[in-house]
């Protein structure tokens, strides 16, 4: 991810993202408000939660996707298939589903 320019675009109102800029260090905020002058000129006005607000943000990233552990079968193939058929997928349930499947399987045999 790379810095956006708040004279390229903005992001959309209220959502958290990384700010930083004139003496504002990188922390979390949001565009609040906006004001319009009267020759057009836009003034952003940025909450920072904990410190209030600024009018000095010049720069903005979205914050990254939170960390998400690997499900067991992250990777490989998710499902087990039998006679050609997938008879249980990882997104199905857990593994005692799939020996209870398995077990009714070849009780059927």
């Amino acid at each position: 991810m790379n810095w956006i320019s708040v004279d390229e675009q903005i992001p959309v109102m209220r959502e958290l993202v990384l700010v930083c800029g004139n003496n504002v260090e990188v922390e979390k905020g949001y565009l609040s408000t906006y004001y319009l002058d009267e020759n057009k000129n836009v003034t952003y006005e940025w909450t920072i939660p904990g410190h209030g607000y600024t009018y000095n943000v010049t720069h903005w990233m979205p914050l990254p996707k939170p960390y998400k552990k690997p499900g067991p079968f992250e990777g490989s193939f998710p499902y087990v298939t039998y006679k050609g058929k997938v008879i249980w997928s990882y997104t199905e349930g857990n593994v005692k589903r799939l020996v209870e499947r398995l077990n009714q399987l070849w009780g059927e045999q």
